[in-house]
């Protein structure tokens, strides 16, 4: 059974993703970051093009896939050490869409 992301650490994604200082490949990048050190699980965020992904932000080390998760047409990531159920990565993937639908103005910039 994978480890249950509490409501705490969620707000501290949610957090991340509100904070208008930062651009969205540096939010993501928090993200990455703060899921490796409270759950060892390396998360590379990806442009989709096609069928061909692309690195946009999260951690810089190589990661062996395990599993690759579509966060909406243009991102998706791909994750080592998979260690949570479908639905806690659900409810992940459900703030970082509603981050994502809220500022798609965002999507369509250079980064």
């Amino acid at each position: 059974m994978g480890k249950e992301i509490s409501l705490f650490k969620t707000k501290a994604i949610e957090e991340c993703l509100k904070n208008q200082s930062f651009s969205i490949k540096q939010k993501l990048n928090q993200i990455a970051i703060l899921m490796r050190k409270q759950y060892q699980v390396k998360i590379d965020f990806c442009q989709i093009f096609g069928n061909r992904w692309s690195h946009f932000a999260g951690l810089t080390e190589t990661i062996i896939p395990e599993n690759r998760i579509h966060i909406n047409e243009q991102f998706g990531m791909i994750i080592e050490n998979d260690v949570f159920t479908q639905a806690q990565w659900l409810e992940l993937i459900e703030l970082l869409v509603q981050y994502l639908k809220i500022n798609n103005r965002i999507l369509n910039d250079k980064f």
